[in-house]
């Protein structure tokens, strides 16, 4: 019996564990995510019209463009540095609140001003105005949750994913039914995300007893980490994200439709490997602070994963796929074929996702920022080259190229990196 709960005991404090134990309660709050907004793809789509669907997506993707700014670098920073030291974790975000402020306004401002760059319509730019505010708010709350992730509380972030989707989606439904427009859907994305910034002021004080918001404090060695994670982050949205504001360009709102519809259903893929990722990271964090860790496991592991993940997409693709035109409509039949591309973009992702946790937690993210950099211009060179050739399916070709691309060069280059210091180590001991 002894021996029995000192096993168990033993497990719960491995590493695997721990990050399956963060992804799988963040995973039981996505499975209830994503039916909702499976329920809410029947209706949105719909009674919004290809057109305005379009105007919808273009509006949204365009804004999260740049709520890299307010969101994710200095996120990135503070649960990096406070997993590796909590003692720190009230001064980190005393000295950061002032900064984030700072970011969330640059975000703001790019958005706006880009917006008047390009030749969207005065409808468009309204709506990505409204878009451009819930960014601000989205990075507030955000920025109060590197808070639960770096004390590993993620019963609390699954619940308040919940209540967020539940207000959106029920009142998005009620407003695309009623025929009252893209911009009463962005206010209950507003709304909502509102509802949740309040809550994650009120639920971190259980770790953090005073906020004070500073002003903007530029110290040089956290600008630098924040603007290495914030690039990364804008860069690595290209890869799907740039593809709408590509097609906004290229083709009518109809066919901007059409790709949003598939690439949507792509997203929701990415919001699982993004799960995974929020719950590995601190545990990747912890465990990769030391060069012991040799990534010859790591390596063996993303091989079977691939080829295993490789064989299963391509024989079940087809019936998963097929749910598209039996939803959605004769309108969004096109979808299908991008979707059957884009699928593999998902396989990729998640195949490269553990060796870009090591690049994060072992202060190797330039080496991301290098490759994302090359890919943001390979991915934006050939959506246009691709599109001119053939036409939708195309831009979807020219994703997963690029993606896999990417992933070789990330998964090659850490792979060295984190070997060579274990090779050091075992050297010197």
């Amino acid at each position: 019996m002894f021996n029995l709960k000192f096993s168990i005991s033993t497990l719960k404090k491995t590493a695997i564990f721990r990050g399956l134990r963060n992804s799988s309660i963040l995973s039981l709050s996505t499975i209830y995510v994503q039916l909702i907004t499976a329920i809410s793809f029947l209706f949105i789509p719909k009674y919004l019209g290809a057109a305005s669907y379009g105007q919808y997506s273009i509006a949204l993707t365009f804004a999260s463009l740049f709520e890299i700014f307010s969101s994710v670098g200095l996120n990135k920073v503070i649960v990096r540095e406070g997993c590796i030291s909590k003692n720190n974790v009230e001064a980190l975000f005393t000295q950061t609140s002032g900064l984030k402020l700072f970011f969330i306004l640059i975000g703001f401002l790019l958005t706006v001003f880009f917006s008047f760059i390009l030749p969207y319509s005065n409808t468009i730019r309204l709506f990505i105005f409204l878009a451009a505010i819930d960014v601000g708010i989205t990075g507030l709350y955000r920025y109060r949750n590197s808070i639960f992730i770096i004390y590993e509380d993620y019963k609390y972030l699954a619940l308040v994913n919940i209540l967020s989707k539940t207000i959106f989606y029920s009142l998005a439904i009620s407003f695309a039914i009623s025929h009252v427009g893209v911009v009463f859907i962005i206010f209950a994305l507003t709304f909502s995300d509102c509802i949740i910034y309040v809550l994650n002021e009120i639920a971190a004080k259980k770790y953090i007893s005073y906020f004070k918001i500073n002003k903007p404090i530029f110290n040089k060695e956290i600008i630098k980490q924040t603007m290495v994670f914030t690039f990364i982050g804008i860069i690595s949205v290209i890869g799907t994200k740039i593809n709408i504001i590509t097609l906004s360009m290229l083709t009518n709102d109809f066919n901007v439709g059409i790709y949003s519809l598939a690439q949507k259903i792509i997203e929701q893929g990415v919001v699982l490997i993004g799960i995974l990722s929020i719950g590995f990271l601190p545990v990747f964090i912890v465990e990769f602070k030391s060069p012991k860790r040799n990534p010859n496991k790591l390596l063996k592991f993303t091989i079977v994963y691939f080829i295993s993940g490789f064989i299963a997409t391509y024989l079940f693709s087809d019936f998963f796929i097929y749910i598209i035109v039996k939803f959605f409509g004769e309108q969004y039949k096109n979808s299908l074929s991008i979707l059957k591309v884009l699928i593999y973009y998902l396989l990729i992702s998640s195949t490269v996702l553990p060796f870009n946790l090591v690049a994060q937690s072992t202060y190797n993210e330039n080496i991301l920022l290098y490759i994302y950099s090359v890919m943001a211009l390979l991915t934006f060179i050939f959506n246009i080259v691709s599109f001119s050739y053939f036409g939708l399916i195309g831009v979807a070709y020219s994703t997963v190229a690029i993606q896999a691309l990417g992933g070789l060069l990330i998964i090659f280059f850490i792979y060295k990196k984190v070997k060579n210091k274990y090779n050091e180590y075992n050297h010197h001991f």
